[in-house]
């Protein structure tokens, strides 16, 4: 099981964001289930280490985002 950011994805493969310069190629024939998770990929705790304006900075920056490169 993968866990991660859907990448660019073909007819024949996805591509999994799983960390910083980290992807994995999945083989669509491979793949049983996709779904999205319940739960978000940031750390716990992440919005207690950044400061008011730093969260203020990546809220604007997540809600400037249309789209995924490379789709």
């Amino acid at each position: 099981m993968y866990s991660g950011v859907l990448g660019k994805f073909t007819a024949d493969a996805v591509r999994l964001i799983t960390g910083p310069g980290d992807e994995v190629r999945i083989p669509r024939k491979e793949i049983v289930k996709m779904g999205f998770a319940a739960v978000s990929l940031m750390p716990e705790g992440f919005d207690e280490v950044l400061s008011r304006v730093e969260m203020t900075d990546l809220l604007a920056y997540l809600r400037g985002q249309t789209g995924r490169p490379g789709n």
